[in-house]
């Protein structure tokens, strides 16, 4: 809230603008101190403004056209409204082809679990191909952690790597012991 006030103090109160759609990225470290990454003037990207909806029913692209056209009405959402909700991304930490994901049980009600990726899709970039998403709702924000969690904790994702070795490197064992 501090950043986004900030941003507002020095960008757009001096142009006359009330009301904007910002994105902010930033990152707190174990002091406490705070690092801007990025801040825009735009929607979040990627997929978040359709997990958003998923997960809360809020449709963020309809609260920043009315925020940018500047339509009356306080655009703040009641989060108590929604009681907790989060998600979670699950990726692969190598390239490869997906196989698929072990262990991956959402075992509630209050937890989904959305595929984005199928079996065999080729993993190119590792730690940026959303293979899943899981979603969770509950009563608080420290519910739905811990129901991510346990969601999660279990998962396996299952990647297929190929390596280049060379045929004089290859060495194979009979069961007597033999090569």
């Amino acid at each position: 809230e501090r950043l986004a006030r900030a941003v507002y103090d020095e960008v757009m109160a001096p142009v006359g603008r009330q009301r904007f759609v910002l994105h902010p990225e930033f990152r707190i470290d174990g002091d406490g101190d705070t690092y801007m990454l990025e801040y825009a003037f735009r929607n979040g990207g990627g997929l978040n403004p359709g997990r958003i909806q998923d997960t809360t029913g809020v449709d963020v692209y309809r609260y920043a056209a009315l925020a940018t056209l500047g339509a009356p009405g306080d655009y703040r959402v009641d989060s108590g409204r929604f009681g907790g909700s989060g998600y979670q991304m699950i990726f692969a930490d190598r390239p490869g082809t997906f196989l698929g994901i072990e262990g991956l049980d959402d075992g509630s009600d209050d937890v989904e679990i959305i595929p984005e990726k199928e079996r065999g899709t080729e993993i190119r970039t590792p730690h940026m191909d959303v293979l899943a998403y899981v979603i969770a709702r509950g009563a608080s924000a420290e519910v739905v952690e811990a129901r991510l969690d346990d969601v999660v904790r279990g998962a396996e994702v299952i990647v297929l790597t190929r390596a280049k070795v060379p045929v004089s490197e290859l060495r194979v064992e009979s069961e007597s012991g033999d090569t």
